[in-house]
């Protein structure tokens, strides 16, 4: 299983919130796989990744550069599990929300293994042909430690 579904989730599982957790579940699969035209194919032209702490990239020839060298560099390895907070599916729009989504990457110059948790928040859209793509791909390094609400606030 690439994902699961947290206890604490409150959202509806419907065939169609089903069908995008599906999408998301493929990409962790993919990268996995470590197949750029296989992760490239989640994605559309008009798609936006947006990392933590770095500016938004935009489009599709500028994202698979990302890829590129995301698959080059680390490998996912078996047992990341995006772990499914938040889902919701709005006619041509839905989104999935992970928390401490969790697994180990290995660096494939050094061998050594990391093990990341990450938050991300998938928004996905359906193109003319029905099918689910990212619109945009945002995600960071969960933190450790007990959220401060004051500290949300950006002056």
């Amino acid at each position: 299983m690439d994902y699961s579904i947290l206890k604490e989730a409150k959202f509806v599982l419907t065939p169609e919130v089903e069908q995008v957790i599906q999408v998301v579940a493929g990409y962790n699969r993919t990268l996995k796989e470590g197949s750029l035209s296989n992760i490239m194919r989640i994605f559309n032209e008009d798609s936006v990744l947006i990392p933590e702490n770095q500016r938004p990239i935009s489009g599709l020839k500028d994202i698979e550069k990302v890829y590129t060298e995301l698959v080059n560099v680390i490998k996912f390895n078996e047992g990341n599990i995006i772990n499914i907070m938040d889902a919701y599916v709005a006619g041509d729009l839905a989104y999935v929300r992970s928390v401490d989504t969790t697994g180990s990457v290995t660096e494939i110059k050094s061998g050594e293994v990391k093990s990341p948790i990450f938050r991300e928040l998938w928004v996905l859209k359906k193109d003319d042909k029905e099918k689910w793509t990212f619109a945009i791909y945002a995600y960071g390094v969960a933190s450790q430690e007990k959220s401060n609400l004051a500290d949300a606030v950006v002056w």
